[in-house]
């Protein structure tokens, strides 16, 4: 049975959620030197990436609707198919600095999605 958009939204949701909290107070050294929280990190961008891919193929008045997902869905595919090129700093900056900004997109599209999806 196809999911929803909703459902695919909600997931984004929380897996943005876990990465903000993990981010919180975590300085670059801390997260380098942590393998455990590399590795649940980087987990949660390939999910959010395979998620959006889905978002992008089912729904794409919903996908749309973000600025960037095209390259979640390539930074997705980097980190599995390319795994030993993956830069801890850019991934590091990322966690940082964009997935903030893609938790308030899709809570806004979620406000929004009977009138998009």
């Amino acid at each position: 049975m196809p999911r929803s958009a909703e459902a695919h939204l909600r997931e984004l949701q929380a897996a943005a959620n876990y990465l903000i909290g993990k981010a919180e107070g975590l300085s670059l050294e801390e997260y380098r030197i942590n393998q455990d929280l590399r590795f649940a990190v980087e987990r949660n961008f390939i999910h959010i990436g395979e998620v959006m891919a889905q978002v992008r193929r089912e729904f794409p008045a919903v996908a749309e609707r973000f600025t960037d997902a095209p390259r979640i869905v390539d930074f997705r595919n980097f980190i599995i198919h390319r795994y030993w090129d993956v830069d801890q700093t850019a991934v590091f900056l990322t966690l940082t600095t964009k997935v903030l900004p893609l938790l308030q997109e899709v809570e806004a599209i979620l406000k929004t999605l009977p009138d998009i999806a």
